[in-house]
């Protein structure tokens, strides 16, 4: 059975020595020092050789090193692979990749699978599936409990933009030819935006709020111009046309009391009459 035991005396008196144990197969073995690691954290195995181990292998809860060689430097020991449980974990030392669920990760970190992250008292699962082609799933786990996703800045003054950035052409990387929409702070205009943005020979789009995929009941249109109910405004507020059918006027005023002074341009209407002041 391998103990571990002190250097003898006269290398402990030794301080380039001072630190140094060793790892022995048997008593009757002594003088043959199986492992030793000195003060630096190098090892050594046997007969002060050092050996490099060529792969790492976990399984069923064992440590297994494969293909040792002798090195002639000194050195610590290096891991050039490392597997646990086949694919649980994987480490592509020519890549310089992990990998958690696949051998052959694409990425420096590459996840075949969901992630979990726990806090307080909800958790979320960040994972993915094929619905629509392809989605990116952050879901809370905690019924009952509130779940927010949040973007602030490290001091949150407000003198930082920040914002998401949807890709339609082109890339983060691209400058000749991009179209994106843009939600978030803008801080050199103190204000929030919602905004179409293009840059290089890409086009500016126009911006289309709706419900449940009702055509165009806001349309922001690239020249400024705003349509409810059209997609071709010709106007700065272009409303669709009524019809004879109740409740589809295109413009109604609730009744209310009209101002004490009038304001030139105001539309009011106080129940029974309507006034424009001029």
């Amino acid at each position: 059975m391998a103990t571990v035991q002190p250097i003898s005396t006269d290398k402990l008196n030794d301080p380039s020595h001072s630190k140094l144990h060793r790892v022995i197969a048997s008593d009757s073995e002594a003088a043959d020092e199986s492992l030793v690691v000195d003060a630096s954290g190098n090892v050594n195995i046997k007969t002060g050789k050092q050996y490099q181990v060529n792969s790492v292998n976990i399984l069923d809860g064992k440590l297994s090193l494969d293909q040792t060689t002798p090195q002639t430097a000194v050195g610590r020991f290096t891991f050039p692979a490392l597997t646990a449980d086949t694919n649980t974990l994987y480490v592509d030392e020519v890549n310089h990749r992990a990998g958690i669920g696949t051998t052959s990760p694409g990425a420096k970190l590459d996840i075949n699978g969901e992630v979990l992250l726990s806090y307080g008292t909800q958790d979320f699962l960040f994972t993915a599936n094929g619905v629509y082609g392809g989605n990116l799933i952050l879901q809370g786990q905690s019924a009952g409990t509130n779940a927010f996703l949040q973007l602030f800045t490290k001091d949150g003054d407000g003198s930082d933009s920040l914002g998401i950035d949807v890709y339609n052409v082109g890339t983060p990387a691209s400058s000749t030819n991009t179209e994106r929409l843009t939600i978030g702070w803008q801080h050199g205009n103190s204000q929030y935006v919602i905004c179409s943005v293009k840059s290089g020979s890409g086009s500016l789009r126009p911006i289309v709020l709706m419900a449940d995929d009702t055509t165009s009941q806001l349309y922001l249109a690239t020249d400024g111009n705003i349509g409810i109910g059209t997609t071709s405004p010709t106007a700065h507020l272009h409303l669709k046309a009524g019809t004879a059918t109740a409740n589809t006027a295109p413009i109604k005023l609730t009744a209310g009391v009209n101002n004490t002074t009038p304001e030139a341009g105001a539309i009011e209407f106080d129940g029974t009459d309507l006034f424009i002041t001029i």
